[in-house]
């Protein structure tokens, strides 16, 4: 789904509303309110593809373990 389309999706819902709007794109009306809810806060903007990464990975060690687990690995190489 492109940017072209959720501009169409949020102008569509704003001026037909939700049902209508869902059923001529053929997406869920929890699919426009999202769509709907990320163009409200940032604009068109937030019409644009989101990254799916996590912001934190759980399992990261800190920086100052990962540099000692590295020196300890060059001074002992086996």
């Amino acid at each position: 789904m492109g940017w072209e389309l959720r501009y169409h999706l949020v102008h569509s819902a704003q001026t037909k509303g939700i049902s209508e709007a869902a059923r001529q794109c053929g997406v869920s009306r929890p699919t426009i309110y999202k769509w709907m809810s990320r163009f409200k806060q940032k604009g068109s903007s937030g019409l644009f593809e989101e990254s799916r990464r996590p912001k934190k990975s759980p399992r990261k060690i800190a920086k100052a373990e990962e540099e000692e687990i590295l020196q300890l690995r060059r001074k002992h190489k086996r």
